[in-house]
């Protein structure tokens, strides 16, 4: 006699979804911190880059997708706990935007040669 495999219900599938994306907003919000520190603990690594601040959005965006997802997943929408983490991921992902429109702003703007000739001390 086979034993009888019973179809998880839909709460349960939902739960296992939910739980699904809050790994995914973790991996998401570890990897932007180690994104951003990178410059800090390795100092010949520059972070100012145009490609730089395009991977900080995305990174940003997917956290903040993820943090909605699992909200309206596990219905936390009357927790205060779950409002706060979604006003971070926004903040994080407005601060990245920021960061982009700067970048494309300044795409083509070199900086001003340093005046040759200059008074050395005597």
């Amino acid at each position: 006699m086979a034993a009888e495999v019973s179809q998880p219900t839909h709460d349960e599938l939902l739960e296992e979804i939910g739980t699904e994306f809050g790994v995914y907003a973790a991996i998401f919000a570890v990897a932007i911190l180690v994104w951003e520190l990178l410059p800090v603990l390795i100092r010949w690594l520059s972070m100012r880059g145009w490609t730089t601040a395009i991977v900080t959005v995305l990174l940003s965006v997917g956290l903040a997708v993820c943090t909605l997802v699992k909200m309206i997943i596990d219905n936390e929408f009357q927790t205060g706990w779950a409002w706060i983490g979604f006003a971070i991921a926004l903040s994080i992902m407005l601060t990245a935007l920021i960061r982009v429109r700067f970048r494309w702003e300044t795409r083509h703007k070199r900086p001003a040669p340093a005046p040759s000739g200059s008074a050395t001390p005597t």
